[in-house]
């Protein structure tokens, strides 16, 4: 008996259409800002015990971010799974941004990321990790082989790297 392929697609939601990040505040510390020269992984000086203290006036980076959870993409936070998801429309790419070091080796995880492939099947995926780790990419097809080159490309636009 033959499987039938099912074939999904991403969507950008309206915001009014997001799930709440309730506690979970993965992003504010795994993801840069440039607009406040703030690092990957460095806690975000607008951090506060309600989420985002300038939330309405928060900077262009955080307001691009795409937070799977919020999205519906996953089932659960990115606290709670030790990874934040990130899709990027514009290079077709899906970050997994480690929350927790080795999350990405978790087997809650790696079945995240093959419904990932599954779901985006023409997206690449980059696992972005902490600094002292290695980041690796797991690409969808042969057409994004080059996802690293790609996400380093993204990385040296959307990104500052304050330590030398």
């Amino acid at each position: 008996m033959a499987m039938e392929a099912k074939h999904y697609e991403l969507k950008i939601l309206d915001p009014d259409e997001l799930r709440p990040c309730g506690d979970c505040q993965a992003c504010c510390t795994a993801m840069a800002v440039r607009e406040i020269e703030k690092n990957n992984y460095q806690r975000c000086e607008h951090q506060c015990s309600e989420g985002c203290g300038i939330y309405q006036d928060r900077p262009a980076s955080c307001r691009a971010f795409n937070c799977g959870y919020e999205a519906g993409w996953i089932r659960d936070r990115p606290d709670k799974t030790g990874v934040i998801v990130d899709y990027n429309a514009i290079l077709n790419c899906i970050f997994l941004w480690e929350g927790r070091i080795g999350a990405s080796n978790y087997k809650k995880v790696n079945r995240l990321i093959n419904r990932l492939k599954k779901l985006h099947s023409t997206a690449s995926i980059h696992i972005v990790t902490k600094k002292n780790a290695p980041s690796r990419s797991i690409c969808g097809t042969e057409e994004y082989k080059q996802c690293e080159t790609a996400a380093e490309m993204f990385y040296d636009q959307m990104f500052v790297n304050l330590a030398s």
